[in-house]
């Protein structure tokens, strides 16, 4: 099966139980689309929501992978490393290590937005990399879902 992959961008301060079914019906629709494997950008309020949702439909799915993409490595990391590795499929840092934080953040997104065909996006503000990030990917004709 050749490999069709989304991305979801969002926000922190987000009402998760309203997010919540509206994100597994999208999530099951991209499934049923074809889509096989989930990036994560970050670990933010409703990329958690669309973690659990798809770390849920991985048990109906099972070929279904999950991909966390980090901008750099957190201090700490290995306080969250064997948490992360038991829950995602595979936790990757594309971008090189003397790149400032700062800079890290819209490049990973880039990055994201150049692997993923389909973007599944819950915007609450247009002041931040989360909006530009989902401005650019719809300037490259990605496929979006506002939730």
């Amino acid at each position: 099966m050749p490999d069709k992959s989304c991305v979801f961008f969002g926000h922190r301060d987000v009402d998760e139980d309203r997010l919540l079914r509206p994100t597994q019906f999208v999530t099951r629709q991209l499934i049923a689309e074809g889509v096989n494997t989930f990036y994560f950008g970050g670990i933010d309020n409703y990329e958690k929501v669309a973690a659990s949702t798809v770390k849920q439909l991985q048990q109906e799915f099972p070929y279904i992978r999950m991909v966390l993409v980090l901008p750099y490595q957190p201090q700490h990391f290995e306080k969250f490393q064997n948490r992360w590795q038991s829950y995602f499929d595979e936790i990757i840092f594309p971008i090189p290590s003397y790149i400032h934080s700062q800079e890290a953040i819209p490049q990973r997104n880039q990055w994201l937005i150049e692997k993923a065909e389909h973007i599944v996006s819950h915007l609450l503000h247009t002041n931040d990399h989360t909006y530009r990030a989902v401005m650019e990917a719809c300037n490259m004709g990605r496929k979006i879902t506002y939730i």
